[in-house]
């Protein structure tokens, strides 16, 4: 069942989403399970070091030595009640501001997404931004508003929505995948196949076998199938690949 957020946490947000365009607000919330732990590097990114939320990171992203906790700690910045910039990272990470920084302590995952899905910058760095942190927030919210930008997002979103989509659902997005390939863009339907050669196995066999033996998809769609069924470790991938590479009759 889900929960509905105490109107309470409502009424402190409104009080407080108006920050000063040069303050950033910080909270933590409770992390999706498994995701990898986003901080930063030195070149190499064998070392982990302080996040810069005015820019000047060498690696920013998952890595080997990164921290990891069950947290997230997430940087807003608000102008007008907009969100202007969003910074994500692993609740282990330090971090580094030349700008005043205001804690708002631990906000539960629900009251965490209030905050980031309301009006944002008119900015494709904010737009990709906002949707990492959305990614890695738990909870069925985050999957629908995830899965209504891969509809209506501008193209790199759409792309960006869809592969979390699919780290966050694992096999369950094959259905909402093929639904989507009728009439998405060509260049969309290619990271579309993507998304399902990353479920796990053998989910991602199958559904990519299926691709390249429905012959109403057009071949270049297909041969993209094959061509993420070649990249496979599985035994039952490349099984699959000598018997339709076999010449015929053998």
């Amino acid at each position: 069942m889900k929960r509905s957020v105490p109107w309470i946490a409502l009424a402190l947000l409104a009080c407080s989403a108006g920050a000063s365009a040069s303050e950033w607000l910080r909270w933590t919330t409770a992390s999706l399970p498994d995701v990898p732990a986003f901080c930063c590097a030195a070149p190499g990114g064998a070392i982990a070091v302080a996040c810069k939320l005015e820019g000047g990171n060498a690696v920013y992203g998952h890595f080997d030595a990164a921290p990891r906790s069950d947290r997230l700690q997430v940087y807003a910045r608000y102008d007008a009640d907009v969100l202007a910039e969003v910074r994500v990272y692993d609740g282990a990470c330090a971090v580094d501001a030349a700008s005043p920084v205001r804690d708002l302590g631990a906000l539960d995952a629900q009251t965490s997404l209030i905050r980031l899905l309301g009006p944002t910058a008119d900015s494709r760095r904010a737009a990709q931004d906002r949707l990492v942190a959305v990614a890695l927030h738990p909870g069925e919210r985050a999957d629908d508003w995830l899965l209504r930008r891969s509809r209506e997002g501008a193209r790199e979103e759409r792309r960006d929505a869809w592969f979390w989509l699919g780290q966050r659902l694992g096999a369950r997005v094959e259905p909402l995948v093929r639904a989507a390939l009728p009439t998405a863009r060509s260049d969309l339907r290619e990271h579309l196949v993507f998304v399902l050669s990353r479920m796990p196995e053998p989910a991602a066999v199958d559904a990519l076998v299926a691709l390249v033996e429905d012959r109403s998809l057009d071949r270049g769609l297909r041969g993209r199938a094959l061509f993420w069924l070649a990249q496979s470790a599985d035994a039952r991938a490349c099984a699959y690949l000598d018997r339709a590479l076999a010449p015929t009759g053998r």
